[in-house]
């Protein structure tokens, strides 16, 4: 249910901040705004002593597209514009300039400022609707959730069933990649299209030179864990383990080993894990390999041994974290 409730809130947030930026886009001085905008990029910047290039890395972009924002010749996205807000630690309201919700109508005609107050009745209009729905949403779930044992769903399921004549029941299954998903967006930063925690791996019994993170990626609703290893100035090894929306208790892994300064790869192999069954000297399964024939088998090799540090890593991260879930719900029944 918390889960539930979770989602609905954080899609309610996104809703509203996007139909406000559009209500001052549609309904707002453009001209007036859109260099007040600039300004508030430069001027947040500046304050949080950050320079053109470390605020295009924390985006994703590139230095010249912040450049061209603070200067007013080009405007972010919607997306960029919400993402600066959280890395400013304002809200996107006041990035706007439009704190205090006074909207200029200088200098328009009255058959403008009617078109303009009619697109953004229109606009909170479709707001409010959302929000209905999501309000019915909520309370069918509730509905749902408080019959108990004594009703289920289509399929003759129910949220808690009896597991024994001691009447005794069994908990609603615990949703990891939710629960995963939400751990990498509320303790992680944003860096362009995915939100990611990343700590030294030596804090979860790792190297001291490699690195430990959980990120969430929302273009693809995936969950992944990698374990970062730089084998020298110019060369790492990065092994990961992949959870997708819909997970089903398989996780698909990548090893990639790949130049530091470009990212051309060197070797990469893709597969799938099964959790139960896999352990120290369970070989991996392979299912697409890049790079030259000579060396595959010791790659392979590699690839086992770094996955299997990255699911110990993952096993102490739980722990240091004080995760909600105990590491046996990941099914590596092995480590």
């Amino acid at each position: 249910m918390q889960v539930l409730l979770d989602k609905i809130q954080s899609k309610f947030c996104c809703i509203l901040v996007r139909t406000m930026i559009l209500y001052q886009r549609t309904c707002g001085n453009l001209k007036g705004s859109e260099k007040m905008l600039s300004d508030n990029i430069r001027e947040y910047r500046k304050k949080s002593n950050m320079s053109q290039d470390e605020l295009a890395e924390k985006l994703g972009v590139s230095r010249q597209s912040i450049s061209l924002w603070e200067t007013g010749q080009t405007q972010p996205t919607i997306d960029n514009i919400i993402a600066l807000a959280k890395i400013f630690n304002i809200s996107a309201d006041t990035l706007l300039g439009n704190a205090d919700g006074t909207i200029s109508s200088q200098d328009k005609t009255p058959g403008e400022k009617t078109n303009k107050k009619l697109i953004g009745v229109i606009v909170l209009a479709i707001a409010v609707m959302i929000a209905i729905v999501g309000v019915v949403i909520l309370v069918v779930s509730l509905g749902r959730n408080s019959s108990g044992s004594d009703e289920g769903d289509e399929t003759g399921s129910s949220v808690a069933a009896p597991s024994s004549e001691t009447g005794n029941t069994v908990d609603e299954p615990f949703d990891l990649f939710s629960y995963c998903k939400n751990f990498a967006i509320e303790k992680g930063t944003l860096n362009g299209d995915y939100c990611i925690y990343q700590q030294p791996a030596a804090k979860y019994g790792g190297y001291d030179n490699e690195y430990f993170s959980i990120s969430y990626w929302g273009d693809s609703d995936m969950v992944e864990f990698c374990l970062h290893c730089p084998l020298s100035e110019t060369q790492s090894h990065n092994f990961y383990l992949r959870m997708r929306g819909g997970y089903n208790q398989r996780y698909e892994y990548l090893s990639s080993k790949y130049y530091r300064d470009t990212g051309k790869s060197l070797r990469s192999a893709t597969g799938y894990i099964d959790p139960a069954v896999f352990s120290d000297k369970y070989p991996l399964n392979c299912d697409h390999y890049e790079g030259s024939v000579d060396g595959q088998d010791e790659f392979m090799e590699e690839s086992r041994v770094g996955i299997c540090d990255l699911i110990r890593c993952l096993k102490e991260f739980v722990k240091a974290e004080n995760m909600e879930c105990a590491f046996s719900v990941f099914e590596f029944v092995n480590f």
